[in-house]
């Protein structure tokens, strides 16, 4: 998404609702909408959130699981007072 942020008043918006619409979708860029030169709304292109398997899934066979690691009898740690 680019830093900058296009902006519109209402009255433009509804004349011109689907290009503008289109230009979100397209660019990524939000668009700010105004009402009598004050910012109203932010409209984002929607963008669906990932699961955990799908943001962590490749890493899970690459760390080990260990219950509780002061118990464990190979520690690194030695024994701890």
């Amino acid at each position: 998404m680019s830093d900058s942020i296009n902006r519109t008043s209402k009255g433009e918006l509804k004349a011109k609702m689907f290009e503008y619409l289109r230009i979100v979708e397209d660019t990524g860029q939000p668009l700010l909408v105004t009402d009598r030169g004050e910012p109203s709304i932010i409209i984002y292109r929607y963008e669906a959130k990932k699961s955990v398997d799908e943001i962590f899934g490749a890493l899970r066979k690459s760390f080990k699981e260990h219950n509780n690691i002061l118990e464990s009898e190979n520690s690194e740690w030695g024994e701890l007072a």
